[in-house]
């Protein structure tokens, strides 16, 4: 079944994410600062997970306004703030990752072509997982689903999505899933990330 996820959900979803998405600048952060990332997700953003006899499978987050969901997410949690320092000082180019994954939402408010710029959705989906033995199952198509539904409920009819560009098979996923390429962006030095929107 799929339902919202609860605050002891979090290291679940924190071992999901650290197993998954294993290029995420967040990753590299390691598990207790995905905790509490998720925690803080499951709280003040909306986080649905996908469950089978009580295990979880996989899950999504969301955001109704992802700039400055980093910020609010450090105002909510200075023990992250320290988490970071530490991770800095290890890796100092860490500090610089760090700024360009917090300045990404600013990045997709617009697109960049002049002739045809306009603004993008606030509200922007920010993480799908799903444990690797139930890929290609259906479970993310479903997840998807129950976003939506919620984001129906609540008026909100059109949202956004950002994926690596090197990242063929999630790319592949979201336009699988009805979302139709926007713009892209730079996030991380050179490396562009496409960012999709999707009307429903």
């Amino acid at each position: 079944m799929i339902r919202f996820a609860i605050k002891t959900d979090s290291s679940t979803l924190a071992k999901l994410h650290y197993d998954t998405l294993t290029t995420s600048f967040l990753a590299g952060l390691g598990l207790d600062f995905l905790g509490k990332l998720y925690t803080f997700l499951i709280l003040k953003e909306k986080v649905w997970i996908y469950e089978e006899n009580n295990e979880i499978k996989g899950f999504v987050s969301y955001s109704e306004n992802s700039a400055g969901m980093m910020k609010r997410f450090l105002i909510n949690c200075p023990s992250c703030i320290i988490l970071l320092a530490l991770r800095i000082i290890v890796k100092p180019v860490n500090f610089k990752r760090f700024i360009e994954t917090f300045r990404a939402p600013f990045k997709s408010k617009k697109t960049r072509e002049a002739k045809d710029s306009f603004c993008l959705p606030s509200g922007e989906l920010l993480s799908i997982s799903v444990n690797p033995n139930c890929q290609a199952s259906g479970i993310g198509s479903q997840l998807i689903k129950a976003l939506e539904e919620y984001l129906k409920q609540n008026q909100i009819y059109t949202y956004k999505v950002v994926a690596g560009k090197e990242l063929v098979s999630a790319n592949k996923f979201y336009l699988k899933n009805g979302f139709v390429f926007a713009t892209q962006i730079k996030i991380h030095s050179e490396t562009l990330s496409n960012v999709y929107i999707k009307e429903i």
